[in-house]
């Protein structure tokens, strides 16, 4: 990556693998993560991020019952800008195989594009909100509304799956748009 002024300006990363493991209940794997962050403004909120993962991994447990979810070839991109203030994110998300197990019962949605995009998000608040402590549930509370009634918007413009796999079962997908 670089820095300029004193602050990370781009940022390329690659992780090969990474898990984690939490007794028998749960255990996360995730592999060839990439990355590229790059700063497009002022703030530190102003950037793009453009990512990859070609293998997210989830199995739990809990007593007898089990579940799984594995996600395969993951794209994203996320676009933020500021101006007065207020920020606007872009999101887009696309996953190749979303494979759901809960105990013997397979889901699975082929081909998932996720799109979600806010807008008129009050800094301000948001980083009063980063900053105080999350026990303090009525100054968290209150913060959270405030965010909310500032007029953010928020909008789903696509969520797609091409094909679905229930019980046995392919069935063709759906497309929802806002």
């Amino acid at each position: 990556g670089t820095i300029e002024d004193d602050r990370i300006n781009t940022l390329v990363q690659y992780i090969k693998n990474i898990g984690i493991l939490a007794g028998d209940e749960l255990d996360i794997k995730l592999s060839n993560l990439k990355s590229d962050y790059v700063l497009t403004g002022k703030s530190l909120y102003d950037s793009t991020y453009k990512y990859s993962i070609e293998n997210i991994h989830i199995n739990g447990k809990q007593d007898t019952d089990t579940f799984s979810i594995t996600l395969k070839s993951i794209e994203g991109d996320n676009e933020t800008a500021v101006a007065n203030d207020l920020a606007s994110t872009k999101i887009k998300l696309n996953i190749a195989d979303l494979i759901f197990m809960e105990n013997d019962q397979k889901t699975r949605l082929i081909h998932t594009v996720f799109s979600f995009n806010i807008s008129d998000l009050d800094m301000k608040i948001l980083k009063e909100l980063e900053n105080i402590d999350i026990e303090n549930e009525e100054e968290t509370n209150r913060l959270i509304q405030a965010l909310i009634s500032n007029g953010v918007t928020m909008e789903i413009p696509a969520f797609e799956v091409k094909k679905l796999e229930y019980k046995g079962e392919e069935m063709d997908g759906f497309s929802l748009t806002s």
